[in-house]
């Protein structure tokens, strides 16, 4: 198991451009990105863009599914 910390300073979009980068450098990809913000709206809930992102390696994920593809519960990381 692999963790990534990626310090968020800047503007939203640079946050989610590092992050993409990240996972870019250690060979995973970006495959759901989440907008929480308005179902969050929708229950009353004031958040300035909240996402949720879904973060996998591939190569890894190849490899679980192969031996069971329940393992889509559990793969891919949220972020």
């Amino acid at each position: 198991t692999r963790f990534i910390t990626v310090s968020a300073g800047g503007e939203f979009e640079a946050t989610i451009g590092a992050l993409h980068d990240a996972a870019d450098k250690h060979g995973m990809v970006i495959l759901g990105d989440l907008n929480e913000e308005t179902r969050l709206q929708a229950v009353g809930v004031q958040s300035q863009r909240a996402h949720s992102f879904f973060i996998g390696d591939p190569r890894i994920g190849k490899t679980l599914f192969g031996t069971s593809q329940a393992i889509g519960a559990v793969v891919p990381v949220r972020v």
